[in-house]
């Protein structure tokens, strides 16, 4: 399921590198506030496209490579027409 357009804004931002670790962790928790208050999923393998690029590209910043995301990012970044 796909976010408002204010969340896919906030991913694509995130997928093009064109922000810092405190506005996508701000992002990120609208964006779960956001689940929250309308019952979306927010499992790790049914969570919403544009978290999970934020997460993946907070991951990246905070120099935390070594966690697997690539799988779910690529699928993320298919799902929104990125790729």
């Amino acid at each position: 399921m796909k976010l408002p357009q204010q969340f896919q804004g906030a991913a694509r931002a995130c997928y093009d590198g064109a922000v810092n670790r405190q506005l996508i962790a701000r992002n990120i928790h609208e964006a779960i506030v956001y689940c929250q208050e309308n019952n979306i999923a927010l499992e790790a393998n049914d969570c919403p496209p544009e978290i999970t690029i934020m997460i993946a590209q907070l991951a990246y910043l905070l120099g935390l490579r070594d966690i697997s995301l690539s799988d779910k990012y690529e699928e993320a970044m298919r799902e929104l027409g990125y790729i």
